[in-house]
Order: structure tokens, then C-alpha cells, then sequence
């Protein structure tokens, strides 16, 4: 699902460079990107309600995919930043390791 978008994502960002470099009106670029904008809330409401029906869910461990890549690199949670972006809190593990780095400079 995500490499879909991802590939969805590639094309519209090249539409919007190609507008840009032929000097298309900015209306016309405004266009572009709000429906891009539009595609990512979607799909961002997709992964969500994915992730929420897994017996994962709120448990801490050792989930393979992050940093953009599907394979070799692990997030703590299945829904971290190091994986979904948006509007959420941080997992409780990358919450507890802002928590030592502040304490640390802070003592």
C-alpha cells in the first residue's frame, strides 16, 4: 500500500517541479499541490486504521521498517514517527529517550 503511494507521490512531485520549471501559473501549481496534500491526509488515514487493527498496537518492540526504508532498519513501536508522520505523540520509547537527552543537559 505504501509503495503505491509512494510511487502516486514521485509522479505529482515531478508534475509540480515540471509546472514550476515551464513557469505555469501559480493557481495551476496550487491546484497540483492541494491535491497532493489531499492524497497524503488520505493515505495518512489509511495507515492509520491499518495499524490500529493490529494485536501490536501500543506495544513496545523491534518493528522492521523506518527511515524510509521497508527492510533492515526497526522502529520501537509499530506506530512511531520513525515510520508514520503527522499530528501524533511521540511512542513511548522515543518519548523516554527525549526525556533521558533533556535530563542529561539539564543536570
Amino acid at each position: 500500500m505504501d509503495l503505491e503511494y509512494q510511487k502516486i507521490r514521485q509522479e505529482i512531485n515531478q508534475e509540480i517541479a515540471d509546472m514550476k520549471r515551464r513557469e505555469v501559473p501559480q493557481d495551476e501549481i496550487d491546484k497540483i499541490e492541494q491535491r497532493a496534500e489531499r492524497l497524503s491526509r488520505e493515505h495518512a488515514d489509511k495507515i492509520d486504521a491499518y495499524l490500529a487493527q493490529s494485536r501490536y498496537r501500543n506495544q513496545v518492540g523491534a518493528f522492521e521498517g523506518a527511515g524510509y526504508s521497508a527492510q533492515g532498519l526497526y522502529r520501537p513501536m509499530l506506530d512511531c514517527l520513525m515510520f508514520t508522520k503527522g499530528d501524533k505523540p511521540y511512542c513511548r520509547v522515543c518519548e523516554q529517550a527525549i526525556i533521558r537527552v533533556i535530563t542529561h543537559y539539564s543536570e
